[in-house]
């Protein structure tokens, strides 16, 4: 069974502009499906390397691109385990997915499962360019890496003290920073950040709606998204965080911020085609007929565009 974050059965696309007049449009730039699967497939995750894109999804898939237009698959052999993540280094890729599933790759061709210190769900990992690495999933995981992925421990956390709950969160996704601190979000609204690599964490925000997914711009502009149409946004350094108001009360689930500070926002249900007419405030959008077929939950940049993927093993290459 897969979580609720990537179990969902109907998804519209949200677009939030960082400014602009708050009349309805479409998606300022070009939209281009550049591959899709069967009506079962998903790809769940993204990675963007120097010389590649690397995405995976259900039942071990893994797809490569060079240009972005023309996509390589191949099957993985993972026991029909589904791939939900992948991060790739200069030289090297990971990715993780159920039960625990780690594999990595030197040369993205060759890829082969690594031991892993947990048989919990990872959702999320991610690579600096040190060769320091982290995966996060169900139940409070979190582990690290500090040799290119071939060796992992886990981090444990005294959740009472961090989050003043009882429980162990999920964690929905986890990102290295410019400096090269790790960011982490999930359940009960947490924003965290570790300057030691997971063996110390710092809350930065705490909430009732989970948060799914946390990215950071070219400025140090942060933008989190989860439930009930929660978007937050911080500009100094996670320290203080501002809800913006949106239109909706649904699941936001992967967010980007585009080449013309366009900040885009997929979601589940409804009309989430949104841009606010000030940077704290979102309208309505009309959505781009290819965005409004399925739901997207990752993203990567490559080249001047940026690549969505998701339901039905679409990956749709956005450009402006």
């Amino acid at each position: 069974m897969l979580p609720f974050k990537h179990a969902a059965l109907a998804c519209i696309c949200a677009l939030l502009s960082i400014s602009g007049p708050a009349s309805a449009r479409d998606f300022a730039g070009s939209v281009e499906l550049v591959h899709q699967g069967t009506a079962h497939d998903i790809v769940y995750g993204i990675s963007a390397g120097p010389k590649e894109l690397i995405a995976v999804g259900t039942a071990g898939t893994l797809l490569r691109s060079g240009d972005g237009g023309s996509w390589k698959a191949e099957r993985l052999e993972t026991n029909g385990r589904a791939l939900l993540s992948v991060a790739s280094g200069k030289d090297y890729a990971v990715t993780v997915g159920q039960e625990g599933l780690i594999m990595r790759s030197d040369s993205a061709s060759k890829w082969a499962p690594v031991s892993t210190p947990t048989d919990q769900r990872l959702f999320s990992v991610a690579v600096d360019g040190q060769g320091n690495g982290a995966a996060v999933g169900g139940f409070g995981t979190i582990i690290v890496s500090r040799d290119k992925g071939v060796n992992w421990k886990s981090r444990a956390v005294d959740w009472q003290s961090l989050i003043d709950q009882p429980y162990e969160p999920h964690i929905y996704k986890v990102i290295f920073d410019d400096k090269g601190r790790l960011l982490m979000v999930g359940e009960f609204g947490m924003i965290a950040r570790s300057d030691d690599l997971g063996e110390s964490w710092h809350l930065l925000r705490k909430g009732d709606a989970s948060i799914f997914d946390i990215t950071l711009t070219n400025d140090g502009t942060l933008y989190a998204v989860g439930q009930n149409g929660e978007v937050v946004r911080s500009t100094d350094d996670g320290n203080n965080w501002v809800k913006l108001a949106t239109t909706t009360n649904g699941v936001l689930l992967n967010a980007l911020v585009s080449n013309k500070t366009e900040l885009i926002v997929f979601g589940l249900r409804e009309n989430l085609v949104n841009t606010p007419n000030t940077q704290d405030q979102l309208s309505i959008l009309q959505a781009h007929s290819e965005l409004g077929k399925a739901w997207y939950t990752d993203n990567a940049a490559f080249g001047d565009s940026h690549y969505i993927v998701g339901q039905f093993g679409r990956i749709v290459k956005l450009s402006n």
